[in-house]
């Protein structure tokens, strides 16, 4: 088993974080004495609690020597990332057309779950080399002027990663549309937003998906202004535009060469990314 996080989430599935918790506790408790854990480093130091049922061999990694594999050297460009990993006194270099400085880590983990079963280290690195990402995980869908990403990010924990990095990469402005899943709607999950778009310049709430809600159910989902209200407590500019139509009009005429726009979120965007694409490339023809 390979347990990259353990970070709550899915508020209508795990309506506690000790449920969430839970959940992986019982997860890991299923991995036999035969069997083996590799865990990030994210995990024993934030939730090693999770853990404790555990009985298999655990073998960590992170970006610190005292895992058993750790990541350094990292070299990040709006064309990849080069990094190095530490097993015991070896050495091995990684470059991947991936972005996002959380890619190290999750490599890391791939590598060191594919060598622990075995696997030659040049046959790990050619195949993670190989990857060529997934769709909506950043996904780079217009690469000019002004630069747009579509990524699954529908959280404000993974909202916060992915904004991170494209700071790290862009010098422009950094804009977020953010459409969260059903569970952070909630408003148990209302918290967890604290600052969680400090690195995006602006952030935009668009129409929400309608969501529905099981008979009886006592839970409160919040709407798109009085989500844009709870990210306004830690961020200035926060804009809610419900219109797609005036939503793709304000982010073509606000934005400027340098500027990179992330869409985030597990729907689709009803067009939007595909017409924001359309309009901003004959703007530039």
């Amino acid at each position: 088993l390979l347990l990259t996080s353990v970070v709550w989430d899915h508020a209508d599935v795990y309506p506690t974080e000790a449920l969430y918790d839970e959940a992986f506790t019982k997860l890991v408790s299923l991995v036999p004495q035969t069997g083996l854990l590799v865990v990030s480093a994210k995990v024993t130091h934030e939730k090693p609690d999770v853990l404790n049922g555990a009985t298999a061999p655990i073998i960590t990694y992170g970006k610190t020597p005292d895992n058993t594999y750790h990541y350094t050297n990292i070299q990040a460009s709006q064309t990849g990332i080069t990094f190095d990993i530490v097993h015991k006194n070896d050495v091995y270099t990684l470059q991947t057309t991936e972005l996002g400085d959380y890619m190290p880590d999750n490599m890391t983990g791939c590598f060191a779950l594919a060598h622990e079963l075995g696997i030659p280290p040049q046959i790990i690195i050619e195949a993670i080399q190989a990857f060529k990402g997934m769709k909506r995980r950043l996904e780079k869908r217009l690469d000019g002027q002004v630069c747009i990403f579509d990524d699954i990010a529908h959280s404000p924990k993974k909202a916060e990663a992915v904004l991170r990095s494209m700071r790290t990469l862009y010098r422009g402005k950094v804009i977020a549309v953010f459409e969260p899943n059903t569970g952070n709607r909630y408003t148990a999950a209302m918290p967890g937003y604290a600052n969680a778009f400090a690195d995006a310049d602006v952030v935009y709430i668009p129409r929400l998906s309608h969501v529905k809600q099981e008979k009886g159910s006592s839970e409160i989902i919040v709407t798109a202004q009085e989500l844009a209200a709870e990210i306004q407590k830690t961020h200035p500019h926060v804009v809610c535009i419900e219109d797609d139509g005036a939503l793709v009009q304000e982010l073509q005429a606000s934005t400027v060469q340098g500027d990179v726009i992330i869409f985030l979120g597990s729907h689709g965007f009803r067009g939007m990314i595909e017409t924001l694409i359309e309009r901003l490339e004959q703007k530039n023809s």
